[in-house]
C-alpha cells in the first residue's frame, strides 16, 4: 500500500515537471510571435513609401491651391500710377488673345486711366481693329472722352477731350471710323474744344471719311456754336469733292459764320475755286449775302477784287447785283462796287464784263 503511494507521488511529480517546461516554451514561441508581428508592422513595404510618397504630395498640392489665389479671383482691374490698368496696356499693345482673356475674366472694360482714357481709346490710337471690334462687341463705351495734350496729337494749343471715334478720324483710321460708326457711336459728339465728328473729318479733307459720317447720318447743316457750318469750311479749304457730297446730301447753302457772316460762296469767291462757286449757284446759293466785318462785300465783289475772271462771269450770269457796295476799312476804302475793284487792280476783262453786264441791265430796265 506504501508502495502505491509512492509510486502515484513520483507520476504526479513527472507530470507537473513536464507541463510547466511546455507551458514555459509555449509562453516563449508566443512572446517570439508577437514580437514578430510587431516587427512586420513597423517595417513598410516598398509600395507601402511609395503610396505614403504620393498622399504627402497630393497634400502639399491640395495646400497649395488653397494658399495661392487663381488667376480669376485676382485685382484684374488694378491701376498703376497713371491710372493705366492690364486691359489699357494690352490694348495699347494690340495683344487681342491678352485682350480677349482679360475680358473673359472680367476685366472692366470702362476704366479710366489719370487722362481719361479707355482701353478702346489706346486701341483707337494705335490702330489696332481686331482690338477695337471686340472691345465694341463686348460692350465697352464709345463715347468716353479722353484727354490729349499738345506733346500728344492734338490739332489744338493746350488739352482737348477725344472720343474714340474722333481719335480715329484725327488718325485717318478709316476702317476703325466704320467700325465704330456701325456700332453706335454718337456722330455729334464733340471732337476737342470746337468741333464735331464730320467737321473734325473736313478740316482733316479725309474724303472717305466724310462719306462714312453722312452715309450713316451726320448733320450735314450743323451750326457749330455759330461759327460755321461744314459746308462753309469745305469750301473754304477747296475740297471740291467734300462739298459735292455735302450739297448732294441737302447741305444748308447759306449758312454763315457769326462774327462776319462769311458764307461757303462768299468765301469760296474770294479764294477763287470755281468749281465750287458753280455748284453753289447752280444748286441756288444766295448770290447776294454779304461779308460784315473789315472788308465787307459779295462774292462778286471778291471776286472782282482778287482777279477771279471765270468766278466773275458765273455770277453775272446768274444774275448777281452789280450796285452792292463794298469796303476795306484798313485802308479807310468805302463805297466801292465789284467794278470799282476791278478797275483799280488793274484787271481789265473783268473791267469790261462787268461793264457790259451793267449797260445790259440798264437797257432792260429803261
Amino acid at each position: 500500500m506504501k508502495t502505491k503511494i509512492m509510486i502515484s507521488f513520483f507520476v504526479a511529480l513527472i507530470l507537473c515537471v513536464t507541463g510547466c517546461k511546455k507551458s514555459k516554451e509555449e509562453k516563449i514561441i508566443s512572446v517570439k510571435t508577437e514580437t514578430k508581428i510587431q516587427t512586420t508592422t513597423q517595417k513598410p513595404t516598398v509600395e507601402e513609401n511609395i503610396n505614403k510618397m504620393d498622399e504627402n504630395q497630393n497634400a502639399l498640392t491640395e495646400t497649395k491651391t488653397i494658399t495661392e489665389e487663381p488667376l480669376d479671383k485676382k485685382d484684374i482691374n488694378k491701376q498703376d500710377e497713371e491710372g493705366r490698368t492690364d486691359l489699357m496696356k494690352e490694348a495699347e499693345n494690340g495683344n487681342l488673345v491678352k485682350v480677349k482673356e482679360l475680358i473673359d475674366k472680367g476685366a472692366n472694360l470702362n476704366i479710366r486711366d489719370n487722362q481719361g482714357k479707355t482701353a478702346l481709346i489706346y486701341a483707337v490710337y494705335e490702330d489696332h481693329k481686331e482690338v477695337v471690334k471686340i472691345l465694341a462687341d463686348k460692350g465697352a463705351n464709345l463715347d468716353i472722352e479722353g484727354r490729349f495734350n499738345e506733346k500728344d496729337w492734338t490739332p489744338y494749343l493746350g488739352v482737348s477731350d477725344y472720343t474714340p471715334l474722333c481719335v480715329a478720324i484725327w488718325k485717318g483710321h478709316k476702317e476703325i471710323v466704320k467700325i465704330l460708326v456701325d456700332k453706335g457711336a454718337n456722330l455729334e459728339s464733340y471732337c476737342g474744344f470746337s468741333s464735331v465728328a464730320l467737321m473734325e473729318a473736313i478740316e482733316k479733307g479725309d474724303k472717305e471719311i466724310v462719306e462714312i459720317l453722312v452715309n450713316k447720318g451726320a448733320n450735314v447743316s450743323v451750326d457749330f456754336e455759330l461759327r460755321s457750318t461744314p459746308l462753309i469750311a469745305a469750301t473754304c479749304r477747296g475740297y471740291t469733292e467734300i462739298a459735292k457730297i455735302l450739297i448732294d446730301k441737302g447741305a444748308y447753302l447759306d449758312g454763315a459764320t457769326a462774327s462776319i457772316g462769311e458764307t461757303a460762296l462768299t468765301c469760296a469767291s474770294e479764294s477763287g475755286y470755281t468749281e465750287i462757286v458753280k455748284m453753289l449757284v447752280d444748286h441756288g446759293a444766295n448770290l447776294d449775302s454779304k461779308v460784315d466785318g473789315t472788308y465787307p462785300g459779295t462774292a462778286l465783289i471778291y471776286a472782282a477784287k482778287n482777279g477771279h475772271t471765270e468766278i466773275v462771269k458765273i455770277l453775272v450770269d446768274k444774275g448777281a447785283n452789280l450796285n452792292i457796295k463794298g469796303a476795306d476799312l484798313d485802308k479807310g476804302e468805302y463805297g466801292k462796287t465789284a467794278l470799282d475793284y476791278a478797275v483799280d487792280k488793274g484787271y481789265t476783262e473783268i473791267a469790261d464784263i462787268l461793264r457790259k453786264a451793267q449797260e445790259s441791265k440798264n437797257k432792260k430796265e429803261s
